[in-house]
Formats: structure tokens, C-alpha cells, sequence
């Protein structure tokens, strides 16, 4: 497996078990603004190897 698919698995299955797996979206712009909050802090939250954490 290559490093960036690796590092796609990982954010996808963080995405589904963090957040997909734990709502009910009753329209697109709900889906929209939840999945925008919580790639927001995926990206400010979590340490990134690639920037010496």
C-alpha cells in the first residue's frame, strides 16, 4: 500500500466512524455543515507527522 493511500484509509475510516457512523443527516445542507465542522477540527485537533507534530 502506498503512503498516501494509507493516509487516505486512515482519514477516510476516521471520517466514518468519527462522524458518518454517528449521524442521521435529514438534508444536504445539514450533512454539509456537520461534515464542515468536523474536517475542521480533524485538520486543527490532530497532530500532523509531516509537520513534526
Amino acid at each position: 500500500m502506498a503512503p498516501d493511500n494509507a493516509h487516505n484509509e486512515t482519514f477516510n475510516g476516521n471520517l466514518r466512524d468519527e462522524c458518518l457512523n454517528l449521524q442521521r443527516f435529514e438534508t444536504i445542507a445539514e450533512a454539509k455543515r456537520i461534515i464542515e465542522a468536523w474536517l475542521s477540527n480533524y485538520k486543527e485537533s490532530r497532530p500532523h507527522i509531516e509537520l513534526g507534530d
